[in-house]
């Protein structure tokens, strides 16, 4: 927590020692520094902002200058939204304006929700920083003060990384079950020609035994000879070119 001189004063009159003003900077120097020192070290943007008590809702989040304050904003959080410290602290609308327009309306609601129960805030979606679309996740926990406001400390994360990996594997996963799916419809009895070995499919239609499985299941054929049918057909070649000779050297 970011102190003043005024708080050290004041607990220095608490313990009955009044220090002067010069230490008091001093020791509000140091520790200043100190809790600095510790917020750069954490691998995420640090931040709190002040909530007025009686505030309805964030859905005018272009106006909430007026009823949320920031309070305090790591290097390291600025420099994940791409503006300054001093622009972060003077409007706490600044994140917002990054949020992608298709997750706004969620992140309006977390903000809604935990703002009535108290509980600790998690968001994750979309912001547009930098002129590119990063995965971010705020997280916070609520303070009440006297007066009824709500002082809300957190983090923010850019999950760009993992997030790409989970959607990477979400869609991994939809492509098996469909496989699945499609493996599945070949199951049980086929309806297939006798003498052409085509097939009749869901609609009445006579496939090709080869266009009907690339059909359900995506698999491209390459035609070729096994062994058997391939000594088959020199045989036959060899056969038909043998009655070609007989046959050219009676007409001789």
């Amino acid at each position: 927590m970011v102190l003043t001189v005024t708080e050290i004063e004041e607990t220095g009159e608490n313990e009955g020692r009044l220090p002067e003003s010069r230490l008091a900077a001093q020791v509000l120097a140091e520790l200043n520094a100190q809790y600095e020192d510790l917020v750069s070290s954490v691998p995420a943007g640090v931040y709190r902002i002040r909530v007025k008590h009686g505030i309805a809702t964030w859905e005018d989040y272009h106006s909430i200058s007026g009823f949320v304050s920031t309070e305090y904003v790591s290097d390291r959080y600025a420099e994940m939204l791409g503006v300054s410290k001093e622009a972060a602290m003077s409007d706490a609308a600044v994140p917002v304006r990054f949020i992608h327009p298709e997750d706004l309306e969620g992140f309006i609601m977390s903000n809604d929700k935990v703002r009535q129960t108290h509980a600790p805030f998690f968001w994750e979606g979309r912001m547009i920083l930098k002129g590119e679309t990063h995965w971010m996740r705020y997280q916070s926990l609520p303070r009440v003060i006297a007066n009824g406001d709500i002082v809300w400390t957190g983090i923010l994360l850019d999950i760009t990384a993992s997030k790409h990996k989970e959607l990477e594997r979400e869609q991994l996963i939809a492509e098996l079950q469909k496989a699945l799916a499609e493996i599945r419809t070949l199951k049980g009895i086929l309806p297939i020609c006798m003498s052409c070995k085509r097939i009749r499919d869901a609609k009445g239609s006579w496939k090709q035994m080869e266009a009907y499985i690339s059909d359900k299941t995506g698999v491209d054929f390459s035609h070729g000879y096994c062994p058997d049918c391939g000594q088959k057909a020199l045989d036959e070649s060899s056969n038909m070119n043998s009655g070609n000779s007989r046959e050219i050297n009676r007409a001789k």
